[in-house]
């Protein structure tokens, strides 16, 4: 089961030591209906999109209407647009923006993808954080709403909506909570709303005192 720690001190001695880090899941489910041309690299917290060359991919803060881009002119030459085929058509969460120069580019999300002239080499991520507008386009791992994911020194973590880090003990057996009472006030339960469903990694877990908390693999 997952906890959240919410103060310094010496950890609990039946719990795990370590915050639960986290590793992309095999959902191919999730990354089927992209454009043929569109690869995936896992990283902790989800797939860097990137082109048939392993180039990554980009978005730009600016793009704030969806169907349009703020990058053109020298700015296009920097930071290339993904282009889409004229006879390519908007799916899913894949989308046209049909270019001031006439072209077309594709879009994730209504942000439209870049690469970025001073990467050299397929993985290459130079572009990331570029004067704080430039970010590498990233395909989720989906969380529920009470969960997040931050990127932290020891790698990616699992956070509640406070920003905790959240916890597992071995103690715990499949689909039940032993901590309980004085447990479960040093180490909060990540509760799960009443109507929640499990899905995929996670899973919804009844505890002795009626509450859901969500739990992970």
């Amino acid at each position: 089961m997952i906890e959240a720690r919410q103060r310094a001190g010496a950890p609990f001695s039946a719990l795990a030591l370590a915050a639960a880090l986290i590793a992309p899941p095999a959902w191919a489910e999730s990354v089927s209906d992209a454009p043929g041309h569109v690869t995936f690299r896992e990283r902790g917290d989800g797939w860097v999109l990137a082109n048939s060359e392993g180039m990554t991919l980009y978005t730009f803060v600016r793009d704030l209407t969806p169907g349009t881009s703020a990058c053109v002119d020298a700015c296009a030459e920097t930071w290339p647009p993904l282009p889409a085929a004229d006879d390519a058509k908007a799916h899913g969460e894949w989308s046209i923006v049909d270019r001031e120069d006439g072209s077309r580019q594709w879009a994730y999300r209504d942000k439209p993808l870049y690469t970025y002239a001073r990467d050299g080499s397929p993985g290459d991520a130079f572009g990331d954080d570029v004067g704080r507008q430039w970010h590498v386009a990233m395909k989720p791992i989906p969380t529920p709403a009470e969960v997040a994911i931050e990127k932290t020194a020891q790698g990616q973590l699992l956070v509640d909506s406070r920003g905790f880090a959240l916890y597992t003990t071995d103690n715990d057996p499949a689909n039940a909570s032993t901590c309980t009472d004085a447990c479960a006030r040093m180490w909060p339960p990540v509760e799960a709303p009443w109507a929640a469903q499990s899905k995929g990694d996670w899973t919804v877990v009844q505890r002795p005192d009626g509450t859901k908390q969500w739990s992970y693999k």
